[in-house]
């Protein structure tokens, strides 16, 4: 679970830490918390699924009310696109 890791990184660690979390998702679930709607936009690109059985949900508070909170959930599709090298 990371909370806001971007705060003091400039924009060559941060994208070593996307790349870092790119290869960690396969063996462990990953929570990442953040108040920056750019780098969740970007995560949520980084981080799709790519087989089958992986899922990147996006959980987002909207706002807040006297009843409680304005949460939003939604699910990012999986990359349908296989990736092909030329030999």
């Amino acid at each position: 679970m990371l909370d806001d890791p971007l705060q003091s990184l400039d924009d060559v660690n941060l994208l070593g830490l996307i790349d870092l979390l790119r290869r960690t998702k396969d063996r462990r679930q990953l929570i990442v918390s953040t108040h920056d709607s750019r780098f969740g936009r970007l995560l949520a690109r980084k981080l799709r699924p790519v087989s089958p059985d992986q899922r990147t949900l996006v959980i987002t508070l909207a706002g807040w009310g006297r009843s409680g909170p304005t949460i939003t959930q939604g699910e990012i599709p999986r990359d349908s696109e296989v990736v092909r090298i030329a030999a």
